[in-house]
């Protein structure tokens, strides 16, 4: 069990992609995390683009219905210290993934990216290097506001 809701640091959170793509192509999503603060930051990259399809950290929707996250979906243990991602102050990461791997983006028409990122764990103002994990009934967990994204999907070409 974890720890009840922080306040997140001074992170913020950009999503991108192209405003159009055509089916049967990649979909880049490009997640960028900016650290507005004075002090690094250390992000646990469970359940975020940053360690790619493991669990389902966005929602997307078509014509209104939500499309079905076909990618993999882990149980966890305790995190190591690899698995925390440092942020400098003034600094910022991203991480690329691409939306067709694990939605089925087989039809033409309007997409709509709801990002649904919680950090699981973050530990600010950690000397330089990775900090000592917690053990998980110690993170601290932070909903990561994120822009949604639209995106018009065009049929191939033939």
């Amino acid at each position: 069990m974890s720890a009840p809701a922080a306040e997140l640091p001074a992170l913020r959170c950009t999503l991108a992609a192209p405003a159009s793509a055509t089916v049967g192509q990649p979909l880049p999503l490009r997640l960028t995390l900016r650290n507005t603060g004075r002090q690094t930051v250390h992000v646990l990259t469970w359940g975020t683009p940053f360690e790619g399809w493991l669990s389902p950290f966005v929602t997307v929707q078509q014509g209104g219905q939500a499309l079905v996250y076909g990618g993999a979906s882990l149980k966890r243990g305790e995190p190591g210290a690899n698995e925390y991602l440092a942020i400098a102050p003034g600094r910022s990461r991203q991480a690329v993934v691409d939306l067709a791997e694990v939605f089925d983006l087989g039809q033409p028409g309007h997409l709509h990216v709801l990002p649904r990122i919680v950090l699981h764990d973050w530990v600010a103002g950690a000397p330089t290097g990775a900090p000592s994990p917690r053990p998980r009934a110690l993170h601290q967990n932070a909903p990561l506001a994120c822009n949604p994204v639209e995106i018009h999907l065009q049929p191939r070409k033939r």
